[in-house]
């Protein structure tokens, strides 16, 4: 198999500094600079203060009328005004003065004495972190999602790793980095002859028109996915060809969110010598794999027995023919390293670092409360620059341990939790799942003649969201409920939180395909009501009383660590909820005069 060229590539070190928006206004002949920021949009507004002993007020315009509303620690006090400045997502920047080196350098270019000194001047980041010189990234993407994701990875991921390798199905360029096609060398068979290699023969019939394979163009194309079963293996086997000396080999997927940090400090803790195949454990197939969403990670030592032999060539090729049979390429490689290399995924040193959920779904309980995460899956561009920015603002603020499942929680998740069921929101709830769908599917699979029809279920938990409710409120461990009227589903979470996000899409879970097969009487699938909005519910108490429990959180020794709600200094969940209640002049309505 012919070897394809790779691209490393070391990137400057360069220093950011972004300072605030400035906008430049003339009064009454007089030109001064207004220092502008969302929350300061009308005439009240929020003093703040480095000083940690003084209180900030709400203020109206002529100084008079104050009222104490919050006490702010100098270290939140950077560019988030108050009630954002505790939180990780907002319209305001969020680096703080000092936390990209020095000043920026002043344009003084100013022959007509109108602007004065203004800072303008911003350098792009590339701050490696630690022992990242050691560590080779493999950027897993395809043709028909590299445009889409990624970009954002050079002004994120690709910032804090000075060696990575950007593989895809098609032969590509992006910002001056080459991306392989991995592919290129597959058996005749495969490209010629194969219906899952239909796709690629149609990606190259395009390119060798010199066609630009825009989104539109591949969104037609069906196949994709099949394609990417077959990278794998090929990608960790052409790594190590062209970069042996590297001590860890990580893949990941281009909607894969990694820590950087949190990685490196993890690896240091392992000897890249020995035999580590690490990641997020899948069972059900012969062999229990890595999820490839959540991140492989190969050592030293498993790369070179996997594939530093003189027959690794033919057993990469062997093993590539084996994947049109297979499900999937991650499964692929633990396929590969257990039958050629007697090498299986070590769950004692994986833990539950490698998560495939987004942020929004990451599932925090006591069992992974005190332990750091390393990759987050399924995220969009906006994600990426959260979680990118996150590491700095938490090391700026004099935060420098890891990021932890707790800090999701907190960060995350805790201010936004509602003592109120929520309507057209999916908190994700699902350990225990109870739906007609469910009962009909195992009723049929055991033969039974009497199949259950949607109205003898009055009594079931998904008959209704007072009854999934109250499941959730007998079992004493159930943290967070879930109802969708839609489908008939209800899904509790036991000792596991986490936020969720609005209901974009409705699914049926096969529901009306199931009615049809009885011949009983259902509505179209498009008949969805309004009173067909999932519903999601959290017991905040128990939460609370399982923080209490875990030794890593700060309740556990001080039980009003967050403070009392509605009190000054309220951080108990939900505080941001309430903030927004008792400050309404803090969070102007973009809309209101529309």
């Amino acid at each position: 198999m012919r070897l394809l060229p790779v691209s490393f590539r070391s990137r400057r070190r360069v220093t950011s500094q972004i300072k605030d928006v400035i906008i430049i206004a003339l009064a009454t002949g007089i030109a001064g600079l207004i220092f502008f920021r969302p929350h300061y949009r009308h005439e009240k507004r929020i003093i703040q203060s480095q000083d940690p002993n003084l209180e900030h007020r709400r203020q109206d315009g002529d100084g008079t009328n104050t009222q104490k509303i919050f006490t702010l620690r100098p270290d939140q006090t950077f560019f988030h005004t108050y009630p954002d400045n505790n939180r990780y997502i907002s319209g305001d920047t969020w680096r703080p003065p000092q936390s990209f080196g020095p000043q920026v350098v002043k344009y003084d270019d100013n022959k007509d004495g109108q602007f004065g000194k203004i800072n303008l001047q911003q350098r792009l980041t590339a701050d490696h972190t630690v022992n990242a010189n050691k560590i080779l990234l493999l950027l897993k993407t395809g043709s028909k999602t590299l445009w889409d994701r990624v970009p954002v990875h050079f002004f994120t991921t690709l910032t804090r790793f000075p060696n990575f390798a950007l593989y895809s199905d098609a032969a590509d360029s992006i910002a001056g980095y080459e991306v392989v096609d991995i592919l290129a060398n597959v058996s005749q068979s495969l490209l010629l002859e194969s219906d899952q290699f239909s796709v690629y023969r149609s990606y190259r019939q395009l390119r060798s028109k010199h066609n630009y394979l825009r989104t539109s163009d591949v969104d037609d194309i069906p196949g994709g996915w099949e394609l990417d079963k077959f990278k794998n293996i090929r990608m960790f086997y052409h790594a190590y060809k062209e970069a042996p000396d590297m001590e860890w080999y990580v893949m990941i997927d281009d909607d894969t969110i990694i820590l950087a940090d949190n990685l490196s400090k993890y690896l240091r803790t392992l000897d890249p010598r020995k035999e580590y195949y690490l990641g997020s454990a899948v069972a059900g197939l012969k062999h229990i794999f890595a999820h490839g969403g959540s991140g492989i990670v190969l050592s030293q030592g498993a790369m070179k027995k996997a594939f530093g032999s003189p027959s690794s060539e033919d057993w990469v090729e062997q093993y590539t023919l084996k994947a049109e049979n297979e499900c999937c390429g991650d499964y692929m490689v633990a396929m590969y390293l257990k039958e050629t290399a007697d090498i299986s995924l070590d769950f004692s040193a994986s833990g539950g670092r490698f998560q495939g959920e987004p942020i929004w779904a990451v599932p925090c309980s006591a069992n992974n409360w005190c332990q750091e995460i390393i990759t987050l899956h399924h995220q969009g561009p906006a994600d990426f620059e959260l979680l990118w920015e996150y590491e700095r603002v938490r090391k700026s603020s004099g935060n420098k341990g890891p990021i932890l499942y707790r800090d999701i929680y907190n960060d995350f998740a805790k201010p936004y939790l509602s003592k109120d069921p929520q309507k057209n929101w999916d908190n994700g709830a699902k350990d225990v799942e109870y739906s007609w769908a469910i009962e009909y599917d195992k009723a049929q699979s055991e033969g039974s003649k009497q199949l259950p029809l949607p109205q003898d279920a009055s009594s079931e938990p998904y008959a209704s969201f007072d009854l999934c409710k109250r499941e959730c409120e007998a079992k004493t461990d159930c943290i967070m409920y879930r109802y969708d009227p839609y489908s008939r589903y209800c899904g509790l979470s036991s000792s596991t939180i986490a936020l969720g996000r609005p209901v974009i899409k409705y699914d049926d879970d096969g529901y009306h395909d199931r009615c049809r097969g009885l011949e009983i009487n259902c509505p179209p699938r498009d008949t969805k009501q309004d009173s067909h909005q999932m519903i999601s519910g959290w017991y905040l108490d128990r939460a609370i009383a399982m923080r209490k429990a875990i030794p890593c959180d700060k309740l556990h020794k001080t039980p009003d660590a967050d403070g009392q709600v509605n009190g000054v200094r309220d951080q108990v969940e939900g505080w941001y909820i309430r903030a927004k209640s008792r400050y309404p002049d803090s969070f102007p309505d973009p809309l209101k005069h529309l």
